[in-house]
Parts: structure tokens; sequence; C-alpha cells
């Protein structure tokens, strides 16, 4: 017969006493109006029929007024058991496998002396399944609302739909736990409800689900624990705190298979990552979308950002974003990634992006502080932006890949403090400069352009020149004491010039011919045909930076585009020495045999005569012509006008009938210049300049110059191709003419 418990009769209390010594049994606890129960928190309703429920007029649990005190254990060993969607106080599931009702509310109040069997209540759970039992399946909605402290009890999943919470939901003022090593797995909906003032603590793991939903400004925290936010739309009005090396996760590669999306649409959210070696894994979108809320990266903090993060406040005015120096935060996106610009006030720490995804900014400065970043993987493209990278304590960047086919697209900018000691690495793993001590500008820019042809150039020819554009820019004053750009194999498109050939000009207007660039020691290097690939030029002295250009030879211009060419160039004099020596030729390297080069004077160079001569010393000035040129010189040969630019020719160490000369093919012509000889230097020659002990100080001597010493064996003979005079030539010796 079925057997009923009413409240017919009046008010029946069953005390913890009474259930001690006293065990009643029914099916349903059918509770009508007029009927109360009160219990201890150690007192047990123990449901043993898979049929058995609670009902009445007056249904205890029905609402949160009518909450069952004590505890209720559903204790059926049938497989069909349901447990009731009603709201507990403690709530314990024994025996066989169980439906869990929607509409199940956990108070929690915690049992300092539980009754034997049911220890686990202690210290606020209010909710668990013995050992033993069956699979629980939910249904709908499980809350835990416990105006103390409560523990969430872990489910972690199973087969199936099998122990892990449907929906589940925080409400009240408790602080509701995740214990260290417990999992809690959902597969739903998980509600941070607006009463839920007490917060979340995860120091276990606790799996998100679908959506979460954090109604107001109650706190996550995430302690030594890991938290793996929602698949779905995830939105948070409250602050994450992140502390001891916890981790939260909006991760779809990282850990798990959630990719969702944050919405930031509160003002009073905060992430704050403020403890060491705590992390964050971002695989779906972060969004902050309001001023006011902020993301805060600690000391030694993490933010790995797998998927979309986006920062809809415009740059210039992201204060919602706080970077410490030691923070790290990385993209690392296989997929297209934008990249969010951190104002200068509010600068990244470290930065790493790695994977195959291109990263593209999205508005003004990239700013780093006094860190690293790093970079492998897909190129960042600046979009019209640039990166500015902060240099103080010598920061710099640093590539995976030296070939350079890891590299920054666009502009990237040193400012802080530059220190002359230093070679900073730019826009990819090849392309370095370092500056000359105390002359250092407040900041410097490149602007590279991978296979794009420059533009403020006349003459650029792609097949003599690599297809790279690259513009150089800064503020303040400085010079370069380093100059080197990479490349890669993909910039040669129809190049069919020698690679071993290549160096520096400046293109520095579109309407005229571009210009050398030299460093005053020695000709530029570069890799030849074999990655990684660069030309580069060290400078003694320093390659000053100008404005307006074009300048000199040793000067860059502000705006002006550095380009790579194998084109021969012009070589000019610029100390005073014989033709063979290094020193005396801004290349610190003499013009090359065979007439591939055109050549300016701009000194006093002689040719044929055994220093030491007119002023220089017996060092570097003692090699025969003849031991250098068996054929032409150069193509051409300008002497520029005025004093003290001269060309002087003897035959003192070259041997008899020795003809120094240029290209003597009239019709000749390299880089635009026409073989031969042209003279612009005019003025009064004074000295006597058949003697080499003659020094230019307070001797002025013009043009060409012809000894004819009666101390040299044979006569000196010039020989070219055409001569174009406006200045002038002394000939005391043989000038021959397209012989």
């Amino acid at each position: 017969m079925k057997k009923t418990l009413t409240g017919l009769l009046g008010t029946i209390v069953i005390s913890a006493i009474a259930l001690m010594s006293v065990t009643i049994q029914a099916q349903n606890f059918t509770n009508n109006t007029g009927g109360t129960y009160t219990a201890n928190c150690n007192a047990v309703v123990r449901m043993k029929s898979d049929v058995g429920a609670f009902d009445g007029t007056a249904q205890l649990g029905a609402t949160a007024p009518e909450r069952i005190e004590g505890t209720v254990d559903w204790n059926s060993t049938d497989p069909n058991q349901t447990v009731q969607g009603l709201y507990y106080t403690n709530l314990v599931v024994t025996g066989g496998t169980k439906t869990m009702a929607d509409g199940i509310f956990v108070g929690g109040d915690g049992c300092p002396t539980p009754l034997a069997g049911y220890a686990s209540l202690t210290g606020g759970v209010g909710y668990y399944a013995a050992a033993g039992t069956g699979n629980r399946t939910y249904n709908g909605t499980f809350t835990y609302d416990g105006a103390t402290d409560q523990i969430i009890f872990a489910e972690s999943g199973g087969a199936g739909s099998a122990n892990i919470y449907n929906n589940l939901t925080l409400e009240n003022a408790g602080q509701k736990s995740v214990l260290t090593t417990e999992t809690v797995a959902i597969a739903g909906i998980f509600d941070l409800d607006a009463t839920n003032t007490g917060g979340l603590l995860v120091n276990g793991t606790l799996n998100g689900g679908t959506d979460i939903t954090q109604d107001a400004a109650a706190p996550i925290v995430v302690d030594a624990g890991t938290f793996n936010t929602g698949s779905g739309n995830n939105t948070f009005a409250g602050q994450i705190d992140i502390d001891n090396a916890g981790e939260w996760y909006n991760s779809a590669a990282t850990l798990n298979s959630y990719a969702g999306t944050v919405n930031v649409n509160d003002g009073s959210f905060n992430i704050d990552v403020d403890n060491t070696n705590t992390t964050i894994a971002l695989g779906g979108t972060l969004d902050l979308t309001a001023v006011a809320g902020v993301i805060n990266m600690g000391a030694a903090s993490d933010l790995d950002i797998v998927g979309a993060f986006v920062n809809s406040v415009a740059a210039g005015g992201r204060t919602n974003m706080n970077f410490d120096a030691t923070s790290t935060v990385t993209y690392s996106g296989a997929g297209a990634q934008g990249l969010v610009a951190a104002d200068a006030t509010n600068k990244y720490g470290n930065l790493v992006f790695s994977n195959t995804g291109i990263k593209t900014a999205d508005g003004d400065n990239y700013v780093q502080t006094t860190s690293t970043v790093n970079i492998s993987g897909g190129y960042i493209d600046m979009d019209g932006n640039v990166f500015d990278v902060d240099v103080t304590g010598g920061n710099s960047i640093s590539y995976a890949s030296a070939n350079n086919d890891e590299y920054i697209l666009g502009s990237v900018r040193l400012s802080g403090t530059m220190d002359e000691a230093v070679t900073y690495t730019m826009n990819n793993a090849q392309t370095q400069v370092s500056f000359l001590a105390a002359s250092v500008p407040t900041d410097f820019t490149l602007d590279v352009q991978p296979n794009t042809a420059p533009t403020e150039t006349n003459n650029f020819d792609n097949t003599t020149d690599v297809n790279r554009k690259v513009n150089i820019d800064w503020t303040g004053t400085g010079s370069l004491d380093l100059l080197r750009v990479g490349y890669t194999n993909g910039d040669l498109g129809a190049f069919t010039g020698n690679e071993d050939d290549l160096r520096f000009v400046e293109g520095y207007d579109s309407n005229q011919d571009y210009q050398k660039i030299t460093g005053g020691s020695g000709i530029a290097t570069n890799s030849g045909a074999a990655d990684p690939r660069f030309v580069d030029l060290a400078s003694t002295g320093g390659i000053d930076l100008v404005d307006p250009a074009p300048g000199t030879t040793q000067e860059i211009g502000r705006g002006s585009d550095i380009i790579l060419t194998s084109t021969p160039l012009v070589y000019i004099a610029v100390n005073n020495g014989r033709w063979t020596n290094p020193g005396t030729w801004d290349e610190g390297a003499y013009p090359p045999a065979s007439g591939v080069s055109n050549v300016q004077i701009d000194a006093v160079v002689y040719v044929g005569i055994d220093g030491p001569a007119y002023g220089t010393p017996a060092l570097n000035n003692t090699t025969e012509e003849n031991s250098i040129y068996p054929g032409p010189a150069t193509n051409s040969i300008e002497i520029l006008a005025g004093a003290d630019k001269a060309l002087i020719i003897g035959n003192e160490d070259n041997g008899d009938g020795y003809v120094f000369y240029t290209e003597t093919d009239p019709g000749a012509s390299l880089q635009g210049l026409a073989s031969g000889l042209v003279n612009t230097s005019a003025g009064v020659n004074s000295g006597d300049w058949n003697t080499k002990t003659t020094d230019p100080s307070g001797n002025d001597v013009y043009g060409l110059f012809m000894t004819d010493n009666t101390a040299y064996p044979q006569p000196a003979i010039f020989g070219t191709s055409t001569i174009t005079n406006t200045g002038n030539i002394v000939n005391n010796a043989i000038i021959e003419i397209a012989e």
C-alpha cells in the first residue's frame, strides 16, 4: 500500500534527533496546506522509490521560500529515478542512474556534523553524487544559489551527455568555487546571474560549454586553475581576475574545441592578468567595445591570441589596454588575424607573432616598451600604419628565419633611447642599421615594400635593380654607421644582372637619376645569389641623414628610396692619392679593371708616379697601374670644377710604352655616360707639377696635367675616345684620342 506523510493533522516537525532514531518510509512526501517541515542541516529525507516525489497543495521546495531544509538523498538503486526540480538546501544522489530534472536549485549551507555517509556535505558543497552512484543526465538548468560560499560539485563529463551539466546557473551572494584538481564541465549555457555577487573562484578546471553570460560585476577569479570559455557567444559584464598561474582560455586550438566570442560591452568589465606566469589564450574573438572595459596585463603574464582580438575604441584613445613591460602578447593564428594597436601611453610589453596567419594592423602605431618583438610564420601587414619599436635598453626585433621570408610589410620606426653601440634589426632579419657615436637621430623609420618598384627615381630598371621599395625617414639629426637591406629571390622578378654586383643608390626624385650611396670605407658587400640575401654598407665617418636630398654620395635625403642595383656606378676620387690607392676613392676601392665603371675626380689623383708624391705618403700609393689595368681603367673620367681637382699622369714606374686609358670607342656608353674625358676644372695652375714633391697646399692645380719629367724613362701617355674640355689641360707628354 502506498504510504503518505501529510500535514492534514497539523504541523509536523521532524527534528534531527528524531531522524537519528526513526526512519519514515513513504513513496511520496505530500505536504498540503498548513503542513510545515523543519530540519537541521544533518537531517535527511531519503527518496528510495524510483517513482517517489514531493507533492501536495503546499509542496516542499516548489519555490525559494519553501526550500527543503536539511538534506534530500535520491537513493533509488533503480536506473530510472528522476530527481525533481526543486529548491534544496543540500542535495545528494546515491544508488542507480539518475535523470536530473530541469529547475534544480541547491542552497548548500554546509553541515559541520552531517550524518554518517554524508560527510561530503561538510564545507558548503550543497550537492554531490556519492561514489558508486550511476550516471547522471542533466536536463534544463541546474542552479547553485547559496547565500554563503558554495562548492560546485565536479561533473567532468562522460560518455554521451552523462555526468555533465546541461545549463548551469550561479545565483545569490555566496562565492561559488571549483576545487583544485576538480573539473566542472557544462554542455550548454553557463550563467553567472546578476544576484551572484560573490562571484566564481576557479582553482581547478571549468569548461564553459556554449554561451557564458556574466550578468553583473561579480568577479570571476581564476586562481591557479583553468577557465575554458564557451564556444558560442560569451558576454562578460564583471571583472575577471587571473591569479597565481591561473589560465583563462577562449581557445580553438590550444586546449580544446572552443572558439567563441567574448563581448566586452559593459563599462565594469576588466580582465586582470596580474600574477607571474599567468596565461590567457583566445581562440575565438575578444572584443573590447567600451573604454571602461579593460585588459590589464601584469608582470610576466601571457596573452595568447589564437583567434580574433578586436578593440572597437578608436586607436589613439585605447586606454582600455595596459601592458606591463614584462608581459607577453602572442598572435598565433593560423588564419588571418587583426593586430590591435596599442597607444603610445599604453604600449605592449613583449610581442610574439607565430603561425602562418597574416597579421594586419587595425590603426595607428604598434608600440613595444622595454621588451622584445619576435616574429615567425606569416608576415605583419602594417596597412599604411607604423610599427613603432621603443628600443630603450637595446630592444629590437628578431626573426625565426634569416631569409627575409618573415617580415613586417610597411613602416618600422625605431624610437626611444637609441644606442650607437647596438645594431637594430628592422623590417626583416637582414635589414639592419646602426648609428655613428654621438650622431643618433630622435627616431628612424624604414618603409619596406617587397616586390614593389621604388617611386623616387627616374632610372630604375627591374632588369638591373632589385624590385623592392625601401624608403627612409627620421626626425632629429644623425649618421648611419651601418646600412644593411635584406631582400628575397622573389624580389628579383625580371632581374638579369649579377647579384654579386649589387650595391646601394639613392632615388630622391622621380625626375632625376639616382645617386650612389657610399660609406667611405669600402665598396658595399652583398650575399650574392644565395640566401639570406642582403646588401651591406659599413661607413667611415658616417652616412649622414640630410634634408633635403640629394646631398653628397655619403648622405641620404629624407624620403629617398634606397635602391639595390647591379648597374656599374661612378667611382669618386675624394682623397688626394694615387689611382691605385683604395683610400683615394669614395668606395674604399679603386675602380674595377676593363672599363666597367665611370669616374669623377674631386681631388688630386696621380697615375704612374711612385708615392710619396704631391703631399701624400708612400703607404698605399706605390701600386703600378699596369698591374691592375691591362685594359681601360674606366669608361669615362669627369674632372670636376674647382682648385686641386686634377688628374696628373706620369710614367715613372709603369714601364716603357704603357698607356693609361679610358674606353676608346667614342660610341660606348655606360649608365648614360659617354666614354672619354670631360674636364671642367679651370683656373691658374701654380707650382711645378712635373715634380712630385709639389704639395697642393698653396699650389693650385686644375684639370688634366701630363708631366714631362726627364727623370722618367719614357713619356707619359693618356688614351681616351673623346675629350670635352671647358677647363685646363696641360700636355707635356702624349695624349692619344680614339686610337
